[in-house]
């Protein structure tokens, strides 16, 4: 189902996040290489369906539009280190860089989001920014604004921290849930009320299998 998804969504984000969970995957097989044989066997007959779907002619349809739509979407944005670049870094960068003008306490919470919008200006646009970061600065002002951000990011941290080790007690749940959770809340547009919810139950999620085992 999730082969399925990527190229009928037409997601470059669900892709990436994809490859994300692949590479988080990998790293329980360095650390506990005993299981290695099992998670690779895995891999194979995961490797073995794609092969299989990609074969089937309204599956290969989505997956040629899917590949124009990353071909396209790479040239105009200058390639695949760029887009990585922008996204993750660039986003902080220019919400910094942008926020000399900003208001000390910002412009208030919700003028960012497309309902704050909607109630001044009659229409859904980006008032302050299309990023989550500049979005935030804009609303909270540069102090609030990098307070939160930076709890966001400590946050990620200790989930990382974490669940690493619990790969050592043979929980790889935490683990894997980390590989979905950390880029949602980092960078999540949590002015979006579903990415905002996947981000809470996510955590909660977590939260609950970090304490496998105990009494």
């Amino acid at each position: 189902a999730v082969l399925l998804s990527i190229p009928f969504s037409i997601s470059r984000g669900l892709f990436f996040q994809l490859i994300v969970t692949v590479l988080f995957f990998v790293i329980i097989i360095v650390k506990k290489p005993t299981l290695s044989i099992r998670f690779l066997s895995f891999g194979a007959v995961i490797a073995g369906l794609a092969v299989l779907i990609a074969g089937v002619s309204f599956v290969s349809t989505g997956v040629k539009v899917f590949q124009t739509r990353f071909t396209t979407a790479n040239q105009q944005e200058g390639g695949l280190d760029n887009i990585l670049a922008g996204r993750l870094l660039g986003g902080l960068i220019r919400a910094i860089k942008n926020s000399s003008d900003l208001p000390f306490f910002g412009y208030g919470l919700g003028l960012g989001t497309n309902v704050g919008s909607a109630l001044m200006t009659g229409s859904r646009s980006f008032l302050i920014s299309e990023g989550e970061w500049g979005r935030i600065l804009g609303e909270m002002g540069l102090l609030l604004g990098l307070t939160l951000l930076m709890t966001r990011l400590v946050l990620c941290i200790r989930f990382l921290r974490n669940s690493y080790q619990a790969i050592g007690q043979f929980n790889f749940l935490p683990w894997l849930l980390s590989s979905c959770l950390v880029l949602n809340v980092i960078q999540g547009q949590w002015s979006q009320p579903t990415t905002l919810g996947f981000a809470v139950f996510f955590t909660g999620i977590l939260l609950a299998s970090l304490r496998h085992g105990s009494k």
